[in-house]
């Protein structure tokens, strides 16, 4: 019999948490400023924490100022997004959030930048729009088919748009009308458009082995949400 590994005593606390029931006690070993440092190095998003955190996190400073720097940033990129999703639907161009999987908040703020499909025919106005609202393209960054943007106020960066008119790290994989024949308004959010399970399934893994060769909490919870949205009927094929 293989051994079994030892879990990060803040992994299995934070695995805890997003089960239904009530909320666990602390660990040995895992304080609560521990466990939100864990959360944030993750890309968990303490939004989606709070709802059913106990009150010994609760009542800890460290969760307490973490929680308020990501609802603020997360209203500063909203607010944003929101602003340029009305712009590009005047134009009838959709975006698609492709590393969200629908679990609340699918807004990934947690993201270091947000990541929108658009349709190939539509990539040159979908960008042209975004210099207008005052974003600058980051060049030096530029991919095959991704575009990154940035905008900025007072010195200060409020938001981060990855403009992707593939979903590829250098070479396709998904059958993209597929993909976009499939994409679903997220339950908790009008302005986000998420991939379906299957997509957001095989996006979120790539991304994780692909590009950021690490498998983080956040992408196993995406996954996990994926698989279990669908109540056990994925389309493997």
């Amino acid at each position: 019999m293989l051994p079994v590994p030892d879990v990060n005593p803040a992994c299995r606390l934070a695995a805890r948490l997003l089960e239904p029931g009530s909320p666990p006690d602390p660990l040995d070993g895992c304080s609560p400023a521990e466990l939100t440092r864990w959360l944030q190095r993750n890309k968990y998003p303490l939004l989606a924490v709070a709802p059913r955190a106990p009150r010994w996190l609760w009542e800890d400073e460290t969760f307490q100022r973490a929680l308020a720097a990501e609802q603020e940033w997360y209203e500063t990129q909203r607010r944003e997004y929101a602003l340029v999703r009305a712009a590009w639907q005047e134009r009838g161009i959709a975006g698609l959030m492709i590393k969200s999987a629908g679990n609340a908040p699918s807004f990934p703020y947690t993201s270091d930048n947000i990541d929108i499909l658009v349709q190939p025919r539509h990539g040159a106005a979908a960008r042209d729009l975004l210099r207008r609202l005052g974003y600058v393209e980051v060049r030096n960054v530029e991919e095959p088919a991704k575009f990154l943007f940035r905008k900025f106020h007072d010195g200060r960066c409020v938001s981060a748009i990855h403009v992707h008119e593939q979903v590829a790290w250098f070479v396709g994989f998904l059958d993209e009308a597929a993909l976009w024949a499939r994409m679903r308004p997220a339950a908790d959010d009008p302005l986000v458009n998420v991939p379906s399970p299957e997509d957001a399934v095989l996006i979120n893994l790539a991304h994780a082995c692909y590009e950021n060769k690490r498998l983080r909490f956040n992408d196993v919870a995406r996954i996990r949400h994926a698989l279990r949205s669908t109540g056990g009927r994925l389309d493997w094929a």
